[in-house]
């Protein structure tokens, strides 16, 4: 009885609001590199793009498709990243002489 009660009290915590930013940064970045990845691989072959790079490791078309989809994955995690960092409210701190408070 006493583990059913603290599984519900585990499920109940709410997600610290970095921990959400975190978790939707990464399955926004998932869904985008998934979508980019069937359409750029339907007018692009992996086994012709590998030729014509001159790479020798991959050898079937399920590898190209996978490095693909991680590759655009990687992208849209660091761009996303990016876009919160620079995006972050502004903080409240000191406000200059003469200014007034506004809210």
């Amino acid at each position: 009885m006493t583990d059913d009660r603290l599984d519900d009290e585990v499920a109940r915590e709410d997600w610290s609001r970095d921990t959400q930013k975190r978790a939707l940064l990464v399955w926004i970045s998932f869904l985008t590199a998934a979508v980019m990845s069937v359409v750029f691989f339907a007018f692009v072959d992996p086994l012709v793009l590998v030729d014509a790079v001159n790479i020798d490791g991959i050898d079937s078309r399920e590898l190209g498709y996978g490095m693909g989809f991680f590759f655009f994955w990687a992208g849209t995690l660091v761009c996303g990243w990016l876009c919160l960092r620079l995006a972050r409210r502004k903080r409240q701190g000191p406000r200059p002489i003469g200014t007034q408070a506004t809210r």
